[in-house]
Parts: C-alpha cells; sequence; structure tokens
C-alpha cells in the first residue's frame, strides 16, 4: 500500500491489487515484479480520471510482462474428471525436448483442483482451463522421473507459451480502477481547492504594504541592538587583562577521514585578552580569533 498524489494534489492510497478468484499462494504479487514509479508519475501529471484510467491499463501491460518474466505466469491446459473431487485430469501439449522441430507428445497427469484456474464459459459452453507455470514444470520433471521404459524418459516441454489468462487480467484492472476517486469527488474537491487560493489571494490583496516610517523604526531597532552588543564587548574587554605588541603561536586542529590533523598560526605585533580558559587574539586589522589559552604560545 503506498499514498500518492493523483491529479497533482489529491491524496490517493493505492492498494496492492489482488485477483479475487486465485488463493493467496498464487497472487501475483505485481508491486514486486515492477516498479510503480512510472505509475506514480502518471497519475501525479493526471488532470481528470480518464486520463488516470489509461495510465492504469498502460501499468496493467507492463505488470503483465514483468511476472510472467519471474515465472508467475499459467499453462492452458485441457482438463478431465480426477480420481476424486478434489482432483483433475490434466492434458497438456508438450514437445520432446526443447528443440524447435521436436515431435509433438501429450503429458497427462493428475492436478488438486485448488490449482486449476477456469475461464468464464464462453458463448458456445467452452471452458477454458489454465495451471500455474511453476507447478507444470515441475510436475513434467516428475512425469519423465516416474517413466518405467527408457523411451518415455525426455524432457518434456510445453508447446504453449506461460500467459496470464484474460479474465485474471481484467480482474487485476477492475481491482485498480475501483480505487479510483469518482469523477464528481474529484471536481468538487478542485472547486474546494480553487475557492481556498481565491481566498487567500484576496488576504494577501488586504494586507496594507509596509510603510517608509515601519522601515526605519525596523532599521532604528536593528542599529540599537549593534550599539548594545558593541557596549557589552566593550566591558568585557575592560576586564580582562592585555598584553600588546607580542608575537604568538597556536594550534588548531581538523578532522580527514577519521584522522586528526593540527595547524600551527602565526601572529606577530598583536594584542591578547586572557579571560580564563578562553583569550582573544586582536590583529591590527582589528579583527579578532578566539583561541583556547592551552593552545596559545608567545613566542
Amino acid at each position: 500500500m503506498q499514498m500518492i498524489k493523483i491529479f497533482g494534489e489529491h491524496d490517493f492510497e493505492l492498494h496492492e491489487p489482488e485477483v479475487g478468484t486465485l488463493p493467496d499462494f498464487l497472487q501475483p504479487r505485481w508491486s514486486v515484479a515492477l516498479n510503480r514509479s512510472a505509475l506514480v508519475r502518471e497519475l501525479a501529471q493526471a488532470q481528470d480520471r480518464e486520463t488516470a484510467e489509461r495510465a492504469l491499463r498502460r501499468y496493467v501491460e507492463r505488470a503483465e510482462q514483468a511476472v510472467l518474466m519471474v515465472g508467475r505466469g499459467f499453462y492452458p491446459v485441457k482438463i478431465g474428471k480426477g480420481k476424486t473431487e478434489r482432483s483433475r485430469r490434466i492434458a497438456l501439449a508438450c514437445a520432446r525436448g526443447p528443440e524447435p522441430d521436436a515431435p509433438a507428445v501429450t503429458s497427462r497427469f493428475y492436478a488438486p483442483a485448488a490449482l486449476v484456474v477456469l475461464a468464464p464459459p464462453g458463448a458456445r459452453g467452452h471452458q477454458d482451463a489454465f495451471l500455474p507455470a511453476f507447478w507444470v514444470r515441475e510436475k513434467l520433471k516428475e512425469v519423465a522421473a516416474r517413466a518405467v521404459y527408457a523411451r518415455q524418459q525426455f524432457e518434456r516441454v510445453p508447446r504453449a507459451k506461460p500467459c496470464w489468462p484474460a479474465h485474471l487480467i481484467q480482474q487485476f484492472l477492475e481491482s485498480l480502477l475501483s480505487q479510483l476517486p469518482a469523477a464528481h469527488v474529484i471536481e468538487a474537491e478542485r472547486l474546494a481547492r480553487d475557492r481556498e487560493r481565491a481566498r487567500l489571494a484576496a488576504q494577501r490583496t488586504a494586507v496594507a504594504p509596509v510603510t517608509e516610517q515601519q522601515r526605519e523604526a525596523v532599521r532604528a531597532e536593528l542599529q540599537a541592538r549593534e550599539r548594545a552588543l558593541e557596549l557589552r564587548r566593550a566591558r568585557r574587554n575592560a576586564k580582562m587583562p592585555i598584553r600588546t605588541n607580542v608575537n604568538v603561536r597556536w594550534t588548531t586542529w581538523t578532522s580527514l577521514r577519521r584522522r586528526f590533523l593540527s595547524h600551527e598560526h602565526h601572529a606577530q605585533n598583536v594584542s591578547v585578552r586572557v579571560a580564563g580558559a578562553v583569550s582573544y587574539v586582536i590583529c591590527p586589522d582589528g579583527r579578532e580569533v578566539r583561541v583556547a589559552t592551552k593552545n596559545l604560545e608567545y613566542v
């Protein structure tokens, strides 16, 4: 589940879609197979529901190819009555080996009824059936290993390519489309945002402009603060002992790649005010350098 912005501003919570007719262990986990950053971008740029629906349909097409690439597809099969109500007899068209011109062969085996995915009946009552590709591959290996005769011990390769049944893709798409906000909800929220923007714009217009007298008052207050700061600094300096016209040397430390490096500094004809653990080196140009007293040395 992911909270994204749809239509630029609308909060839209995108849930992991599920195909309702599939058991949990057969769910495709679309977001794992496909990065949704492109979908998030397209939904954020969409201006209406129709544009968002087109973006979701494109996402479904990309997701189908992605889940097939990671082996989460299905093989079309023919089914018959099984030994019990919980099993089905399966017939799958295969080839004797991976070669393109390999002779055809029909592999028959039993599968759990819970794994068989049935499509809705067609116009003539025909009903397609599908089995998970990962289960079919393992079952074909088991069929070859269980063969009694040597001529039956060959690799069976399904002739059909893995696919996702059309009705499952449609269920996935409908699960996404159902999460989109309705068109009238989107329009109502857009009108509410427009009214709020207009109200804020009117408030900004109604605010009186700053006068020259107000600017002068602000400048006078800043200057008063600077004078008070200078006065406190002068009082502090008057209380500290001072040494004039001295040459000093001090060391500072910096770290580089977890290593500490020392830097030595020199100053000539300076004044030094000492305030306990801190000393102030006053240069001829008036610049003041704060140095730890223990690191300061007179030369």
